[in-house]
């Protein structure tokens, strides 16, 4: 019988944020995972979708919460993080991506990042890889709107998703409150 092979380790912290607590995680490539808000259960469900065992290193995100505050605060259009799509198919790879490139302020709307990503009628697909972005925030999913520019899949259908990414296109511009 061959000994089980070590789960990898990645590292993560709960940094403070204008969104409450916020659960950060990162491999030695990059940035792999931002969840708000913390709980126990994003936890378990993050270490059980990377097979890994994580641990707190919240020096190694000092960078990530400065970036954060900044974006929150007016002050920051870009994020400059590495990041490291660990998790997803090539598909939702493609389209998180994509939504790296959607400048601050402007939307897309999941037509459009079907078709950029090589499958003009997979916009479903679009908008269920929006949905399972492991970074939100600093890969911009909240940027990504329906074809009649209604808000849509941030955080699942929920309301308080909803107006989540409602409250960032207005901080953003991209909508008018």
């Amino acid at each position: 019988m061959t000994p089980a092979k070590p789960k990898r380790k990645i590292l993560f912290a709960v940094i403070p944020s204008a969104d409450g607590k916020t659960f950060v995680a990162a491999t030695e490539k990059g940035l792999c995972t931002l969840y708000w808000p913390d709980s126990p259960e994003i936890r378990r469900y993050v270490e059980k979708r990377y097979d890994c065992v994580l641990v707190e290193d919240p020096k190694r995100f000092e960078e990530v919460r400065r970036q954060l505050d900044e974006y929150h605060d007016g002050k920051r259009k870009k994020f400059d993080i590495e990041v490291d799509f660990v998790v997803g198919t090539e598909f939702q790879k493609k389209i998180w991506r994509l939504m790296l490139k959607i400048p601050y302020g402007e939307t897309r709307t999941y037509k459009w990042m079907a078709e950029h990503a090589g499958s003009p009628r997979g916009f479903r697909a679009a908008g269920q890889a929006s949905h399972n972005n492991p970074i939100s925030i600093i890969v911009p999913c909240h940027r990504v709107v329906g074809k009649d520019g209604s808000m849509r899949g941030y955080g699942g259908p929920s309301e308080a998703g909803q107006k989540r990414k409602r409250e960032l296109l207005v901080m953003e511009g991209a909508l008018k409150d």
